[in-house]
């Protein structure tokens, strides 16, 4: 990749071998002097400040001065781009004066360090992206429009989308980690699974998923109010052109919190045509089904007669199988 600066070496300067006119970009140097110098094919492109210094030692005193740009370079002979910088092209061509080339710190050079760096205020600063670097390519560009920020202000990572997650730890620290954001891992051609692994020789530890939930949009402690929805399970399928919903598992607050917040879950599922509740569990422990729904263990077919089941209870032996559309349901108490 390509560097963020011009390439850089310590006290360079080459001589070139003859004098050449304003409009020349092929400059040859004095024998072996190109060795000196960045490759610009695999160092990159540098400027160079060109003067006479026979009459100035000091190119900033030579009125002709140049700075140009070296864009190639075959043994001692530099391809370059004439007047940079501001200054214009001039003749380098005066008799029996010796003009040298200098690989300096020039405008340029601060001017791309000031455009890489952004000096914001980090109070309200929401916008940060992250830059990323390796061993392997070194700096890698900020991605504007990018689904993975850093708050400056408050410290936090936060993404829409953070997919093709590699093998291993996303997270490997012994403390609470805060992550905003809607989060999508993501695999292909095979299976995704999110595993929460625990290891202690101690009974009463374990992995857990834990939902929270607190009445204010920022953190805080704030009773959370009944009819709340405190965390869901979602699932869903893909109908070819969308991903729709499938099933749910769905927590609220039924009352006021208190040292134990009351409770009901609610689960929901789909026939392909609709998509509602169908069961409840409430605080008390009462099960609800959904009007239309039922509870059987089995289809028994079509009935052809009114049926009826009788729940009886007693003490002796249960009464032996009935095969005829009518039966009882007996219920036996044991000491």
């Amino acid at each position: 990749m390509a560097s963020v600066l011009d390439p850089v070496l310590n006290f360079v300067k080459v001589e070139v071998s003859t004098g050449y006119d304003i409009d020349d970009t092929s400059i040859v140097l004095k024998t072996d002097e190109g060795a000196k110098l960045p490759a610009p094919a695999t160092d990159g492109e540098f400027n160079l400040v060109w003067w006479n210094s026979t009459d100035y030692p000091d190119p900033a005193d030579d009125p002709n001065r140049e700075i140009v740009r070296c864009t190639a370079r075959s043994t001692d002979t530099l391809t370059v781009t004439r007047g940079q910088e501001g200054l214009a092209a001039s003749t380098k061509n005066t008799a029996d004066k010796v003009y040298k080339m200098l690989l300096a710190l020039t405008k340029k050079t601060i001017d791309d360090i000031a455009g890489g760096l952004t000096v914001a205020n980090e109070a309200a600063d929401e916008t940060c992206f992250i830059v990323f670097s390796a061993a392997a390519t070194g700096l890698l560009a900020p991605k504007t429009n990018e689904n993975l920020t850093f708050n400056s202000a408050t410290g936090e990572i936060g993404a829409s989308i953070y997919s093709g997650i590699a093998a291993g730890n996303l997270l490997d620290k012994s403390a609470t980690e805060t992550i905003t954001g809607t989060w999508i891992f993501t695999k292909f051609a095979e299976s995704s699974l999110i595993a929460l692994e625990s290891y202690s020789d101690v009974s009463g530890e374990y992995p857990g998923l834990l939902f929270r939930k607190s009445h204010q949009d920022t953190e805080g402690n704030t009773a959370t109010i009944s009819g709340e929805l405190l965390g869901l399970i979602w699932f869903r399928g893909n109908s070819g052109s969308a991903f729709t919903s499938a099933a749910k598992i769905q927590v609220e607050q039924d009352g006021a919190a208190g040292t134990y917040t009351p409770s009901r879950i609610l689960f929901f599922t789909s026939d392909g045509t609709s998509y509602s509740e169908k069961l409840k569990i409430d605080g008390a422990g009462v099960i609800s089904v959904a009007t239309g729904g039922s509870i059987v263990t089995a289809d028994h077919g079509t009935a052809t007669t009114d049926q009826v089941v009788n729940v009886c209870y007693g003490t002796g032996d249960p009464p032996t199988a009935s095969t005829t559309t009518e039966g009882a349901l007996y219920i036996k108490y044991t000491a």
